[in-house]
């Protein structure tokens, strides 16, 4: 027996049977193993550690989408961006139908002054009012184009107090009426009380009402109401009066007059007239009467009661050597949903359509018409004609030849085109253009602008800082002042200067983007070659006799690729950003859609139309916080140092 002697764990030295160890692997033979896991590439495992950071995932499906839809919309949407389409100008979004109350392509409008003669808002038609949802009413001392009623007010001129009465009347001669035994024509004179009405001239004077004729040229008083300061509502039948009077007819209107008081310390008179209305007893289904009733409604003031205009017009008429207004004139605001779709691409009537437009209808068999019969010869064959009605056939010569236009009731969507109303998911711009189409055909500028110039950026930006980095000493020295040089100056300016020099155009802006684009490039590549070019590896690879295009493209650059192509990728949306903050200053693409120039366009329509700037900014927005985390999970991917890592 062989013994060994060994310390134990306590430090106590003991005596082994050398029988006791045994070589494990003794009869056993020694190769290699096969590896486990699965051989893969750089490429391949850059890959993998991509699709493993879920949010890089997202980012690069949605900027894959919005890129297919910036070349698939443009080209499958049927509206165009060639022509303004100044018919369809600004244009609510719309899917459903209008007064479902949701993506409907309405519009909510509060506070518009009504038109209760025409039953319409002001400057809307009424056929496109979709829902009126409340009516106020304010009272105005005054009156406008569309206030109506009110109280009519005589009052003494304090300028004139020497004055020995004033009057009020009709005097222009179409304003006359002719008064006769036949015609049973009254008038009634219905007074506001003074003290329901706020004002310093409360005190009535003496007043009298009388006609004033006009026969052979020479006035003529006839007094109906006689001196008196009793302010009562008055009616008088004239054609009575001129039967008891046996008076054949009188030529005249009636007329108001006012006593002057010549006490200065008296505050001066005041005639508050609530209503003044002629009427007759002539029937109105009689058409020779008609004229004349008209007449007589026309020279009536109605009270505040009624939805009579009581307009500068009514209030010119009346001649005095006082002065006159109106007091407590009724205005009605209106709010109410409103269909822009029918109201701009619905039905028009006096719509001027040329001879070889109808002819064109008439060939595809929508209508029939005869240009030697004219407007009666007009018939509807088909849904599809946009004519409905013909109403007046104009024929002019313009250098000796004949243009024919006609005159129709249209609709005008079919008249564009369309074979039903459309509907603009986004809606419209200020010039009619499609803004979905519009949206992703400036997408497809402005990525393709922003890809070019970021692309060649990358590249000379790269070739600058790996040279200026690797090489370093006195070439690294010059090449950094001549970027500081470049930089420092202010990039508006120089982009500025470019684009006045040479147009604004999409070459332009390039070159002025690419001047000084490539300096983050250069700059990040310079510091990351600083970072590796003294690492063992490179060492080693140099000492191996790596030439030095080898050691830059083979060993430095993988290593510095991530965090160069993260700065490379948010180029792309700070491109699109420099062209929106230069068409702001005036300075955009000209001729083309960017989405530069869509901000530019409808920032002026930012508080009544938001979805104009709302859109394209939520595009952009989308767009950078997706080139970021792309950006993030494409500088992970391609670290080398975390090949092989989860």
């Amino acid at each position: 027996m062989e013994e060994i002697k060994i310390i134990n764990a306590q430090g106590v030295e003991e005596v082994v049977d050398s029988k006791a160890f045994e070589l494990v692997q003794q009869n056993k033979v020694l190769h290699d193993v096969k590896f486990e896991t699965k051989t893969t590439t750089y490429m391949k495992d850059s890959f993998k550690r991509f699709c493993k950071n879920k949010s890089s995932v997202v980012a690069a499906i949605i900027i894959g989408m919005l890129l297919i839809l910036a070349f698939s919309i443009p080209v499958i949407s049927p509206h165009d961006l060639e022509v303004p389409h100044l018919t369809q100008r600004l244009l609510s979004p719309k899917i459903f139908e209008a007064g479902t109350g949701f993506w409907d392509g309405t519009k909510e409008y509060e506070n518009i002054i009504y038109d209760p003669v025409n039953e319409q808002p002001v400057g809307f038609k009424k056929g496109s009012v979709v829902k009126y949802h409340s009516f106020n009413e304010t009272y105005l001392d005054d009156f406008s184009e569309y206030s109506h009623g009110g109280i009519l007010v005589f009052e003494a001129n304090k300028a004139k107090r020497e004055e020995s009465n004033y009057k009020y009347d009709y005097l222009k001669h179409y304003q006359f009426v002719d008064f006769t035994k036949d015609n049973g024509v009254s008038f009634s004179v219905k007074f506001a009380d003074p003290s329901e009405i706020q004002t310093d001239q409360n005190e009535i004077h003496e007043y009298r009402i009388v006609i004033q004729t006009n026969e052979k040229d020479a006035y003529q008083f006839v007094v109906i109401k006689d001196w008196s300061d009793q302010v009562e509502d008055f009616e008088f039948n004239v054609s009575q009066y001129l039967i008891d009077n046996n008076i054949d007819s009188l030529h005249g209107s009636v007329r108001f007059d006012i006593k002057a008081n010549k006490a200065k310390e008296v505050p001066c008179g005041s005639l508050y007239i609530d209503s003044f209305v002629y009427s007759t007893t002539l029937d109105p289904e009689v058409e020779a009467n008609q004229e004349f009733i008209d007449k007589l409604e026309a020279i009536s003031i109605t009270n505040a009661n009624s939805t009579k205009l009581l307009t500068s017009a009514d209030i010119g008429y009346w001649h005095s050597t006082g002065s006159y207004r109106v007091i407590k004139t009724s205005v009605t605001y209106c709010s109410f949903t409103y269909n822009h779709y029918e109201d701009q691409l619905g039905a028009a009537s006096n719509y001027e359509i040329g001879k070889s437009l109808m002819e064109e209808y008439i060939a595809n068999g929508w209508c029939t018409y005869d240009f030697n019969v004219g407007p009666e010869s007009f018939v509807s064959l088909s849904d599809r004609c946009p004519v409905e009605k013909v109403d007046e056939q104009k024929s002019v010569f313009i250098n000796d030849k004949e243009v024919i236009n006609l005159v129709c009731d249209v609709q005008i969507y079919k008249v564009l085109g369309f074979k039903t109303m459309p509907k603009f998911i986004l809606g419209t711009d200020a010039s009619g253009f499609d803004l979905l189409t519009r949206a992703f055909s400036s997408l497809r500028t402005s990525f393709g602008v922003a890809i070019i110039i970021s692309a060649v950026c990358l590249a000379f930006g790269l070739c600058w800082g790996a040279i200026s980095g690797y090489f370093g000493g006195n070439v690294d020295l010059a090449m950094e002042r001549f970027c500081e040089i470049l930089g420092g100056m202010p990039w508006i300016v120089l982009m500025t200067l470019v684009l006045i020099k040479w147009g604004q155009s999409i070459g332009t802006f390039a070159i002025a983007s690419c001047i000084t684009g490539w300096l983050g490039t250069a700059g990040t590549t310079r510091t990351q070659f600083y970072r590796f070019k003294g690492r063992e590896y490179i060492l080693s690879s140099r000492t191996l006799g790596s030439s030095d295009l080898r050691l830059i493209f083979r060993h430095i650059l993988p290593n510095a690729l991530g965090t160069i192509v993260t700065g490379s990728v948010l180029k792309i949306p700070g491109v699109i950003f420099s062209e929106a903050t230069l068409s702001y200053l005036g300075l955009g693409l000209q001729g083309v859609h960017s989405f530069g120039v869509m901000l530019s366009e409808n920032q002026v329509y930012i508080n009544s139309y938001s979805y104009l700037i709302l859109i394209p900014a939520f595009i952009i927005s989308l767009l950078m916080i997706s080139f970021n985390l792309f950006g993030n999970g494409l500088r992970d991917a391609l670290n080398p140092s975390l090949k092989g890592s989860d």
